[in-house]
């Protein structure tokens, strides 16, 4: 079963996630490309602005995946529930975690950057 798809931001490629693994789709030949264990179920999968990167969520950790240099970037996330999103820039993720906050991820020194925390009202 098929949890999660995603069309690449230049309409070339399709991701999925299914049965424990994120494949790459080439929307033109409609072959795999590529593809990597999920590390858990993704509850949401996504292109990065510039495409380069394919991130999603699963258990309590977000993933971004380097898939043309097959090399993958991960961060803990407690109580994360999976959602993420991109930075238009494609430099950051950010994902929210327990009570009010969200947590931020730099993607080029692969470290946490920082939280934001929202209001109650």
């Amino acid at each position: 079963m098929a949890w999660d798809v995603a069309f690449s931001p230049d309409g070339r490629w399709l991701v999925t996630e299914s049965s424990g693994r994120v494949e790459l789709w080439d929307v033109e030949m409609w072959r795999k490309k590529s593809s990597i264990r999920s590390r858990g179920q993704a509850q949401v999968i996504a292109f990065s602005p510039d495409g380069r990167l394919i991130g999603w969520g699963a258990d309590d950790r977000i993933f971004a995946w380097d898939y043309a240099r097959r090399r993958i970037r991960k961060f803990d996330n407690r109580f994360s529930m999976g959602a993420f999103a991109f930075s238009p820039d494609g430099r950051l993720m950010a994902s929210p975690t327990v009570g009010r906050e969200i947590n931020l991820f730099n993607l080029e020194d692969k470290r946490p950057s920082g939280h934001l925390k929202c209001s109650k009202d």
